[in-house]
């Protein structure tokens, strides 16, 4: 996988709640790109989950926001 692919895959999350198969609490299950999915944070309670999954969402939708187009992003750091 190259840069560019890494960073569209990367821009791509996708965070759902999910239940622990003990029953012992809930997990963020993060997905993006061609990577396998990851269980992140533990959470006593399906609530706690989905507020932290729509906080880290919040702060990625700014980060793609702000983030340098590809076409755009050699310019940005060559040298004059």
């Amino acid at each position: 996988m190259g840069p560019s692919e890494m960073k569209e895959s990367l821009i791509n999350l996708k965070l759902e709640p999910r239940r622990f198969q003990d029953a012992r609490g809930w997990y963020a299950l993060a997905i993006w790109g061609d990577r396998p999915p990851e269980q992140v944070g533990f959470f006593a309670t399906k609530e706690e989950a989905e507020e932290w999954i729509a906080e880290v969402l919040s702060i990625w939708t700014r980060f793609k926001g702000n983030a340098p187009k590809q076409a755009n992003e050699s310019e940005r750091f060559r040298r004059p």
